[in-house]
């Protein structure tokens, strides 16, 4: 007989968390996280590394991460 009551304790615990559960994850109940608006990214022409496009240095309507990269690209087309 006891551990029927158990099984039974055990089941109506078990029915509250379920409930419990369904109730805390409704549609509508929390609100949707806040998009994230960050700074557009760009690749490097050489090295593809990608960085934010406020950083790279452009030329000819290509961006670079560095002098370096940008002089190595200049010296070779010429």
């Amino acid at each position: 007989m006891g551990i029927f009551r158990l099984l039974i304790v055990a089941a109506i615990g078990w029915l509250f968390y379920t409930l419990y559960r369904r109730i805390q994850q409704q549609p509508g109940k929390n609100p949707p996280p806040a998009k994230f608006e960050g700074e557009e990214v760009v690749s490097c022409r050489v090295c593809a590394l990608h960085i934010p496009r406020n950083e790279a240095l452009r030329e000819s309507g290509h961006y670079y991460c560095c002098r370096e990269h940008r002089d190595q690209v200049d010296t070779q087309d010429s």
